[in-house]
């Protein structure tokens, strides 16, 4: 009996040893020995992950390799010219076959693939990719109209907050609520108000999945754990905020779907919103597409859950970082103001012509998402063939993950990073000065396919707040502003309360 369980664990430590644990080559990044099934154990002991891959990176440099639970090695690039260099490969653009079991049950995938933009791959992928951006553009991103739409969630923004003024506030839901509402008026081409329960619904079992999403749990580690212990695990908690999202837009699709046969012809050459257009290119397309019959509309429910998951975890979290780096360091927010108001005025809203002469709001801006780098680690790349970099090596089938957050900490890019000095972003003159690895929204080919709305929406809504509104702590005693991120599938602030007072 004991020579049987000896043999037994032998050979579970072979094909551990063979399949997980060593380095498959000479130019193979390496990296710790993690152990079976659990992986690399600082990763769990450290106050967050990102602690613990820090850690590895110290001793094994900035391209190394790991264990992330029961998986095979993927190799971790925190370097920002090999990264560049790596996700230049279209080779690169895959993602991990272990990540999609999950697609299976809300993307429309077979276990191995997925529908939408966030985990499609190849030929798909590249089609939806360029449908959203190019029918973004056309409603709005980058052009004036989007603009106008924005300025209006700042207007009404702006009144929900007059009503609170002057008392201990916390704004997270509110500034998500707005983001989303911007978002959601050019996917469906109808706004909601800000107290609408539907906006509200929407807003916070996003809010929720980004939580369960960021938090290690069972299931994500062992994902067969769904079959046995469904409620242990999470798997029924996922589900139920997951298929509550996909009802959720299934329903705003079958109401276009409907008005979309009633109006046919009017409605393909001139669609209304981001839905009617991908409606008008299901009707056009070949059984080749991505786009034809069916698999259209799957594409079509999982893209527009993939917007909104951006779009809510960029730009609104960004703004809640934003008012918290303001009312830790008042003095900043001053010089932030008092640009404003020169060049600007206290009258006329700012909008995005203002940028080139607001060096300063600009650079606060690119300072907040550099030192909060809000997804931290991205989303899984996987090597589709063998990718070689100068001697790096990555075989087929490799998982890769960029550590943006170790990029925009790199002390040779960022003298003292961790450190909150927007000044670093200005020239000699003053002037904005990009810092090209400043990558918080990723980088290369499936870099955020939103960065351009984002980095709009968070200009426009900072600047028109701090022109408004005096931002100040609810503690006299500044160093208990706590800017300790919540890391999970994001780095959120912890909850905050924020006294706002209007400005004269």
């Amino acid at each position: 009996m004991w020579a049987f369980v000896v043999v037994f664990c032998a050979l579970v430590l072979i094909y551990w040893w063979k399949n997980f644990a060593r380095i498959p080559g000479p130019n193979f990044p390496n990296g710790p020995l993690g152990l079976p099934l659990i992986g690399y154990v600082p990763v769990f002991t450290e106050k967050n992950i990102l602690v613990g891959l820090d850690k590895a990176h110290d001793q094994y440099g900035e391209v190394m390799s790991v264990n992330l639970g029961p998986s095979p090695r993927m190799v971790i690039i925190g370097d920002y010219q090999v990264l560049k260099e790596v996700f230049k490969e279209e080779s690169s653009t895959f993602r991990p076959v272990e990540m999609n079991w999950g697609n299976a049950y809300f993307r429309s995938g077979n276990g191995y693939d997925s529908r939408g933009l966030l985990f499609s791959q190849g030929q798909e992928w590249t089609e939806q990719r360029r449908f959203a951006l190019r029918r973004l553009r056309d409603f709005g991103m980058g052009k004036s109209s989007m603009e106008e739409l924005i300025q209006e969630e700042i207007r009404q923004l702006c009144q929900k907050l007059d009503k609170q003024l002057n008392q201990p506030l916390k704004v997270d839901l509110t500034y998500n609520l707005s983001v989303v509402n911007a978002l959601w008026t050019v996917i469906t081409g109808s706004r909601l108000s800000l107290d609408d329960p539907k906006l509200i619904e929407l807003v916070v079992k996003i809010d929720e999945l980004m939580e369960m999403s960021g938090n290690v749990n069972l299931v994500q580690m062992f994902p067969w754990t769904r079959h046995i212990i469904p409620e242990l695990s999470g798997w029924n908690k996922s589900k139920e905020i997951m298929y509550g999202l996909i009802n959720f837009v299934a329903k705003d699709i079958k109401e276009h779907q409907d008005n979309f046969e009633a109006n046919k012809e009017m409605l393909q050459e001139n669609p209304n919103d981001f839905i009617d257009a991908f409606l008008a290119k299901i009707q056009e397309s070949p059984e080749s597409s991505s786009f034809h019959g069916q698999l259209g509309i799957n594409n079509l429910k999982a893209g527009l859950l993939d917007l909104l998951f951006a779009g809510i975890e960029t730009t609104s979290t960004a703004l809640c970082w934003s008012t918290l780096y303001m009312i830790k360091y008042p003095d900043i927010q001053r010089k932030v103001q008092n640009e404003i108001f020169k060049y600007v005025g206290k009258s006329r809203p700012v909008n995005l012509d203002d940028k080139p002469n607001l060096p300063f709001t600009e650079a606060v801006i690119q300072e907040v998402l550099r030192i909060t780098c809000i997804g931290p680690l991205g989303i899984p790349h996987c090597a589709q063939t063998d990718i070689k970099v100068g001697n790096l090596w990555i075989p087929q089938g490799t998982s890769i993950m960029p550590n943006l957050h170790r990029i925009t900490r790199n002390p040779a890019a960022f003298p003292e990073p961790n450190n909150f000095k927007p000044e670093r972003f200005l020239d000699s003159q003053g002037k904005y000065c990009k810092i090209e690895s400043n990558i918080p929204f990723s980088i290369g080919k499936r870099d955020c396919l939103g960065k351009s709305l984002a980095l709009a929406e968070l200009f426009l809504f900072f600047a028109s707040l701090m022109q408004r509104y005096s931002f100040k702590s609810v503690h006299d005693d500044l160093s208990r502003v706590d800017l300790e991120p919540k890391v999970n599938f994001t780095q959120a602030p912890q909850p905050f309360d924020v006294i706002i007072s209007k400005l004269e």
